[in-house]
C-alpha cells in the first residue's frame, strides 16, 4: 500500500488526532481502578467512625448505588451530544467546540479530587460532562477524515481509530495501577489531565481548520489534499437538513448494531471476568493479564483488518465486502455467545475472549465506522454522533441487567448450578441482541438498497469522468490545432511548389530564348 510506502508529512495530522484518541480511552476507564486503589472506602471502615475522621480527606463511603452511577454517568453524557454536536458544527465548526472541549476535559480531570471531597454529585455531574466530551470528539475525528484525509488513506486513518481505542482500553488499568500504587489514586486524574493537555498542544500545532494552514505540509502534498476536498466539495453541494439526515432509513440498523456491539464488548468483555472468576475459578493474575492482552489484541487485529479490507475488495464489490464485514462479524458473535455457558475451564474462556476481540476489531477497519464515512463523507460525523451515542447506552444499561439476570442468594440451594445458569441467560440473551443486529441490517438494505451506496467511490469517479471530460477536450483542441497547422502546411507546400514551378517555367523559356538566337545567328557560334 503505497500509505505505507513513504512517511508523508500529513501524518503528523494523523498520529496527532490519534493520540487524543488514544488518550481518551485512558481516561474513560481510569474511575475504576482509582476506587479500588484507595478512592473509596469499604464498608467495614466506613463503619469506624475514628478511620472516617482520620482519612477523610483520602477516601470516601459512598456506597454501591453512588459508584455505579459515577461509573454510568460518562454514557449519559454521551449520549446527549449529537444535536449540540450538529448546531456546534454550523456555527463555529468542529475545530474550536473541539479544543474547547479538550481544555473543559483535562480541567474535570485535574479537578476530580477537589471534587470528590465536596460532594459526589460533583463528580457525577463531572462524569455527565466528560462523556459529552467524549461525544464531541467522536464527532471530530470523522470531520476531520472529511476535511484532511485522502481517499487513499481513508481506511488506513479510520482504521486507526479504532485500534486506538482498543490499546487505550487495554493499557488503562495497567498505567492506573502502577500510578495509584506508587503515587496515590489522585494521581492518575493528574496524569490523565496532563494527557488532554498534550492533545490539544498537538491538535494546535498540526491539525488546523484546513490544510492550507498547516505549516509543516509540502506544497505539493497542500495541493493534493485540497484539490481532491475542493473537488469533492463542488459535486457535492447538497447541504442537508438535520430532519433529511434523522429520516435516513439505515439510520435506525445503525443505531441497533452499535447498541448490540458496545454491549458485546464493553460488558461482554468486563463482565467476563467476573464469570471466569466466580464460576470458573480463575485467578486474579490470570484475569490481569487476560484483561490487558485482550485490548492489546483487539488494536492489533483492527490494524491488520485495515489489509484484509484492501484484499477483499480486490475480488468482491463494495457491498458485499462491506457486509461481510458488518454482518459475518456480528453473526460470530451470536456463535460465540452462545458457546460460552459451555466453555468449563479458564483456558476455554480466554480463547473465547480472544475470537470476541478478534470479531470485534472490525467494526471500525471495513465495517459500520468506515461505511458510515463511505456513504456520506461530507455528513459522517453527525450520522456517528447519532448512532454512536445511542450504542453508549450499552455502557449503563448493559450492567444493570447483569446485575439483575445474575443476581444470586448465596444461600440459594445448589448456589453453584443456579449462579452458572443465570450466567446463562445472560449469554443467551447476548446472541440474541446481536442476532437482531445482523437482522437489521440486512432488513434496511432490502427495504431501501439505494442508500447503500459508496458515495466516495461517486465521487472520485465523478471526478476522473470530469478530468476525462477535460482530457477529451484538451485532446479535440489538440487535433483543431493540427489540422490547422497541416492545413497551413500544405499551403505553405502549394506554394512552394506553385514557386518551384515558374522558376522551372522561366528556366526553360530562358533556355529556347538562346537557342533561337543561335538558330538565327550562327556567327555566334
Amino acid at each position: 500500500m503505497s500509505n505505507f510506502k513513504a512517511m508523508k508529512r500529513r501524518y503528523l495530522a494523523y498520529f496527532s488526532v490519534w493520540a487524543v484518541v488514544y488518550i481518551e480511552f485512558i481516561g474513560r476507564f481510569v474511575f475504576p481502578i482509582a476506587m479500588i486503589g484507595g478512592m473509596v472506602k469499604s464498608e467495614a471502615e466506613c463503619k469506624e467512625s475514628t478511620t472516617i475522621k482520620q482519612e477523610a480527606s483520602r477516601s470516601f463511603c459512598w456506597g454501591e448505588n453512588t459508584q455505579s452511577l459515577i461509573l454510568g454517568a460518562y454514557f449519559y453524557g454521551y449520549t446527549a451530544q449529537p444535536i449540540p454536536a450538529f448546531v456546534a458544527k454550523k456555527i463555529t465548526g468542529y475545530t474550536n467546540f473541539y479544543r474547547f472541549w479538550l481544555v473543559c476535559a483535562a480541567a474535570i480531570q485535574f479537578s476530580i479530587p477537589v471534587m470528590a471531597k465536596v460532594s459526589s454529585t460533583l463528580v457525577i455531574v463531572s462524569q455527565v460532562i466528560r462523556g459529552f466530551v467524549a461525544g464531541i470528539m467522536a464527532c471530530y475525528n470523522f470531520d476531520f477524515v472529511a476535511r484532511w484525509v485522502l481517499a487513499s488513506d481513508k481506511e488506513f486513518v479510520i482504521g486507526g481509530f479504532g485500534m486506538l481505542a482498543s490499546i487505550g482500553c487495554g493499557t488503562s488499568g495497567f498505567l492506573s495501577g502502577i500510578i495509584s500504587t506508587k503515587l496515590g489514586w489522585e494521581y492518575i486524574f493528574y496524569f490523565s489531565g496532563s494527557l488532554f493537555l498534550l492533545g490539544l498542544l498537538l491538535n494546535i500545532l498540526f491539525v488546523q481548520n484546513s490544510p492550507k494552514n498547516a505549516w509543516y505540509l509540502t506544497q505539493e502534498e497542500v495541493d493534493t489534499i485540497c484539490n481532491e476536498k475542493d473537488q469533492s466539495t463542488s459535486i457535492d453541494q447538497k447541504d442537508d437538513s438535520l430532519i433529511s439526515l434523522l429520516c435516513r432509513v439505515y439510520l435506525p440498523a445503525f443505531c441497533i448494531y452499535t447498541i448490540a456491539f458496545n454491549f458485546i464488548i464493553y460488558n461482554l468483555l468486563n463482565v467476563l471476568p467476573f464469570y471466569l472468576n466466580r464460576v470458573l475459578q480463575a485467578s486474579t493474575i490470570f484475569l490481569s493479564y487476560l484483561n490487558l492482552g485482550v485490548f492489546l489484541l483487539m488494536g492489533i487485529t483492527t490494524f491488520l483488518a485495515i489489509f484484509l479490507v484492501q484484499f477483499t475488495d480486490r475480488y468482491l464489490s463494495w457491498l458485499y465486502s462491506r457486509m461481510v464485514f458488518i454482518v459475518v462479524p456480528m453473526a460470530l458473535q451470536v456463535l460465540f455467545a452462545i458457546a460460552l455457558p459451555y466453555v468449563s475451564s479458564p483456558t476455554g474462556g480466554l480463547i473465547m475472549v480472544a475470537l470476541i476481540a478478534v470479531t470485534g476489531s472490525t467494526i471500525f477497519s471495513g465495517g459500520l465506522f468506515l461505511v458510515n464515512y463511505e456513504m456520506d463523507p461530507k455528513n459522517a460525523a453527525f450520522l456517528i454522533s447519532i448512532f454512536n451515542s445511542m450504542g453508549q447506552m450499552s455502557g449503563f444499561i448493559g450492567p444493570i441487567l447483569m446485575t439483575q439476570m445474575t443476581h444470586t442468594p448465596i444461600d440459594t440451594m445448589n448456589f453453584d448450578t443456579i449462579y452458572k445458569q443465570k450466567w446463562s441467560y445472560f449469554f443467551f440473551m447476548t446472541s440474541g441482541i446481536a442476532a437482531i443486529a445482523c437482522l437489521a441490517i440486512i432488513l434496511v438494505y432490502i427495504i431501501k438498497p439505494g442508500e447503500w451506496v459508496n458515495k466516495s467511490i461517486h465521487l472520485a469517479k465523478t471526478k476522473k469522468d470530469q478530468n476525462n471530460e477535460a482530457d477529451g477536450k484538451e485532446k479535440e483542441l489538440i487535433h483543431e490545432i493540427e489540422n490547422e497547422i497541416e492545413g497551413e502546411v500544405k499551403i505553405i507546400r502549394t506554394d512552394e511548389e506553385e514557386v518551384t514551378r515558374k522558376d522551372s517555367t522561366e528556366h526553360i523559356d530562358q533556355t529556347i530564348d538562346k537557342d533561337d538566337v543561335i538558330i538565327k545567328n550562327p556567327s555566334h557560334l
